[in-house]
């Protein structure tokens, strides 16, 4: 994803800069258009995983009487994303006609530089098109590296009398020290940059924190709200999730009689184990499946919200999707950072959270031992929206009139 923002800001992005800087006190102090509802026509930039969920997250706090139309976009590798968005748009009482549009993803993971030089072209050249076609009042985002074309031509179309686009970029969750590379380059640009960690304000001064937890961790681990009681002698079940990823050494961890029997003992009724697109499958687990304590294996699955709910304990990879999701339907939860990751974004969130009281982190080759000293209904519940403050700057920038 790097080389695909930095390849796209040599060819679109930097040219841009200078311009923006000679007309940006001209371009800045132009008095907002008033708008009314139902007058906006929105475009969402989705990436996959957690990047996906995450946005729904943000955009379930707005309020849809204000868009006429909506464009999502969406990578044409991204099999997920599409699907999600269909099913946020059934659940709003109110949906406005909305599109699913692809566009080329401007390198593939293990793509070869050079070839890359030209299909980070291809994928500008579509965005310029697509950008023309629809011209959208809102572009949100939340940080994937295809947002970067989409939202570099919002800054331009704005600035050059195109049309009046309200740019906006959402830091994801996952960056709780650090600035993801989108971020770096978007966040001077764009009208309302959003932080989700207070840590954050200190290298983005100009950015606004709309994270659900207070701004002190001091503060925060002070209160004493707890998760949900244990209700029941008899739990549910253990999921183990790995998200859009793989991580075969969190599934190799729970393949193995001793972990079985110690969610057995623990009173758990079965475990149920998401390995997503890695290599290792479970070999021990099927094996100790009974009557009275379940076993199931799956790579993904169109009813996630159901395996979470239907769970006492959530074992994952510390994405953001997977720790938000859980948290949000009071579960507790054990985090198990993927250290091969790059940036080590997962152990910042992990560590944080667990700061915080609402997660506990273990190890994959620590985690059968976690699972038995583990006190899960000691832990803090978790907000469960985010915060209005998404919602009340971007209608703010939009200058609503009329909601």
């Amino acid at each position: 994803m790097i080389l695909e923002i930095l390849l796209f800001s040599l060819i679109v992005f930097i040219p841009l800069v200078a311009l923006i800087r000679i007309r940006r006190k001209s371009w800045s102090n132009k008095p907002p258009r008033s708008r009314n509802t139902a007058n906006i026509h929105a475009m969402i930039v989705l990436g996959s995983g957690g990047h996906t969920s995450e946005m729904f997250k943000f955009a379930s706090t707005l309020d849809w009487r204000i868009f006429r139309r909506v464009t999502y976009i969406v990578a044409d590798t991204d099999k997920d994303s599409a699907g999600k968005a269909e099913q946020f748009m059934k659940s709003l009482n109110q949906s406005p006609p909305f599109e699913i549009v692809r566009i080329p993803r401007s390198r593939e993971v293990g793509q070869s530089y050079v070839s890359s030089v030209f299909t980070t072209i291809k994928a500008g050249l579509f965005s310029v098109k697509l950008m023309f076609q629809s011209r959208p009042d809102l572009i949100l985002s939340n940080g994937p590296g295809t947002c970067v074309p989409i939202c570099s031509l919002g800054i331009a179309f704005q600035m050059f009398g195109i049309h009046n686009t309200v740019v906006v970029l959402s830091e994801s969750y996952a960056c709780v020290k650090h600035l993801s590379v989108t971020a770096k380059i978007l966040r001077r640009f764009v009208d309302i940059f959003f932080v989700q960690w207070p840590n954050l304000l200190q290298v983005a001064p100009r950015a606004v924190y709309s994270g659900r937890l207070p701004e002190s961790a001091e503060q925060d681990r002070a209160t004493k709200a707890k998760n949900k009681d244990k209700a029941d002698d008899r739990l549910g079940y253990v999921l183990v999730t790995v998200g859009s990823t793989k991580f075969d050494d969190l599934i190799q961890a729970v393949d193995s009689v001793q972990f079985a029997e110690a969610a057995s003992k623990l009173g758990f009724s079965g475990i149920h184990v998401q390995k997503g697109r890695g290599d290792y499958a479970p070999k021990v687990l099927p094996a100790m499946k009974r009557a009275d304590f379940d076993i199931k294996i799956f790579e993904f699955t169109n009813n996630w919200e159901a395996e979470v709910v239907g769970s006492s304990l959530v074992i994952g990879h510390a994405g953001a999707g997977t720790i938000l999701d859980s948290l949000e339907k009071g579960k507790a939860i054990i985090v198990v950072p993927n250290t091969k990751l790059m940036n080590n974004h997962q152990v910042d969130i992990a560590e944080e959270l667990a700061n915080r009281g609402y997660v506990t982190i273990a190890s994959p080759a620590a985690l059968t031992s976690t699972l038995m000293t583990l006190e899960i209904f000691d832990l803090k519940a978790f907000p469960q929206r985010e915060s209005q403050v998404f919602k009340t700057h971007i209608e703010s920038k939009l200058n609503i009139t009329q909601v």
